[in-house]
């Protein structure tokens, strides 16, 4: 048997492929490494191929289309990588179910991820078969196309907390590894200098439509009902949807709407005021108990309404945004990996949200601490179990001086005494919980979790300490409790201690 060379294996396309993706993942971790830690957060989920991180392709052709489900386990090796082709087209069905069966999928979806809030997946294997099935009807219309004149990146779609999805059109393999790691690493680099207040779009206005910010909740809802596509619109697969307005109101004496598919806008013309009201009304809903994410500012877009109909007329959701799917199932749903199943909001509970949010929200530090709480959870579902205790614990913290500074006026101490004693250059979080603990306003349970988690919190600012995901879902659930009960108690008369 004659010796194969490395040129000869690299001249087979699969190995040409993996040798490319190993390239690709070195490169985007080097650039990855030379963001900054307020630069690195916008490295979108989607996009980040950082360690460890596993890699499957389903090659077909012709014309070559590439999907890749990229995981991020613990317990698989670091860029372990499965080509699956190139193969036929008519191979699809009998190629796909065979890798079904792969033992690699077989792992339970915890009950916290994010997908599971939507979706009745009880295995990874659950979303992979939903995968196929999105590729293989995706498949109908590749005969009748010719090949794709350069490698593009067609949809990308966030599948568990742990897992995305690409689809290529082409073969990856044809472009340079290293500039599509720069495309990606100079998004984050543009995401983290954009204005805080000015949208990403100049355009000029439209002086008669009122100038708006907007994004999609998620994980994504229906308002009002899920639509029922026709027997037609189901056998021959994507259809255009242009989701109908369902609401429209105000918010803080701002005009908001919404249409069916849960997209919101606000007459709030800058983003970061929009993004601040957005999270309020969204906390909320979180504290009721159903999964809730933040809006990021870099996700709330500008958009426009009509003064006379109220209808959103111009709205935007940016395409490294976990949301981005979202505004493509309105032009073809049937060809992408959709959300099955979503939370289904019926038009009156709607309006009892938005109607408690603003009343909870007239107090500014119950507002503050919404959306800190919001922020948390969001980090916590996203892994960032240092970032959401942080937040965490400055619910809580803002929740200890309160309650001292609400018990040093029912002392009947004068307002000097009392300013001295809330000083928190003077009475640090430390004597508060001590003083509290004296004063038998805490019990003695309470007392032993308040100092383990002000130990934590000194050790992550001062040393840089890691945090595990208990002890990051300890203190969310504390500063959760905090929240809930002091809206439940009286958020208005809270509003004026």
């Amino acid at each position: 048997m004659s010796q194969t060379t490395e040129a000869q294996v690299l001249n087979s396309p699969r190995e040409r492929l993996v040798k490319w993706l190993r390239d690709f993942v070195g490169e985007f971790r080097i650039q990855y490494s030379s963001l900054t830690s307020d630069e690195q957060p916008f490295v979108q989920k989607l996009d980040n191929f950082s360690k460890p991180c596993q890699i499957d392709v389903i090659w077909s052709r012709p014309p070559d289309v590439q999907n890749l489900i990229v995981t991020t386990f613990e317990d698989r090796p670091d860029l372990e990588i499965y080509v699956n082709g190139p193969f036929p087209t008519y191979e699809a069905v009998e190629r796909l179910e065979s890798i079904l069966q792969e033992s690699r999928w077989n792992r339970p979806v915890p009950q916290h991820d994010v997908k599971n809030t939507f979706t009745e997946d009880k295995t990874f294997r659950d979303i992979v078969d939903r995968c196929f099935v999105d590729i293989v009807r995706g498949m109908r219309v590749l005969p009748y196309q010719k090949p794709f004149a350069k490698v593009s990146t067609g949809s990308k779609m966030l599948l568990t907390n742990q897992a995305f999805f690409w689809t290529i059109q082409g073969d990856l393999s044809n472009l340079k590894s290293f500039e599509l790691a720069r495309e990606i690493i100079d998004g984050a680099k543009t995401q983290a200098r954009a204005p805080k207040s000015v949208p990403r779009n100049i355009t000029i206005p439209d002086p008669k439509m009122v100038q708006a910010c907007g994004s999609f909740i998620f994980p994504p809802v229906w308002i009002g009902s899920e639509p029922k596509p026709s027997f037609r619109e189901r056998a021959l697969g994507g259809f255009v949807r242009f989701p109908p307005k369902v609401f429209e109101g105000s918010y803080k004496d701002r005009m908001i709407v919404a249409t069916d598919d849960g997209f919101i806008a606000i007459s709030e013309a800058d983003r970061e005021k929009a993004t601040a009201l957005l999270n309020e009304i969204m906390a909320v809903r979180l504290l009721e108990g159903k999964a809730t994410f933040s809006f990021r500012e870099q996700e709330v877009e500008g958009a426009t309404i009509d003064p006379d109909t109220k209808e959103i007329r111009s709205m935007g959701v940016p395409s490294l945004s976990i949301r981005a799917t979202l505004i493509e199932e309105r032009w073809n749903p049937a060809r992408l990996p959709v959300y099955v199943r979503r939370d289904v909001i019926s038009l009156d509970d709607f309006k009892a949200w938005i109607s408690r949010a603003e009343m909870v929200t007239q107090n500014v530090d119950i507002a503050d601490s919404l959306r800190f709480l919001l922020e948390a959870y969001t980090h916590f579902q996203d892994s960032r179990y240092k970032e959401s205790f942080v937040l965490s614990w400055v619910v809580v913290e803002k929740h200890l001086y309160s309650l001292w500074k609400r018990l040093l006026k029912e002392e009947g101490l004068p307002r000097p005494r009392r300013d001295k004693l809330g000083n928190t250059n003077y009475w640090t979080v430390d004597f508060v919980i001590e003083s509290l603990s004296l004063l038998k306003q805490v019990s003695s349970a309470q007392y032993g979790k308040l100092i383990s988690m002000k130990g934590l919190r000194n050790d992550i600012i001062h040393e840089g300490e890691t945090v595990s995901k208990e002890q990051a879902q300890q203190v969310l659930e504390e500063a959760t409790r905090i929240v809930t009960d002091t809206i439940g108690a009286d958020p208005m008369n809270s509003a004026k201690e």
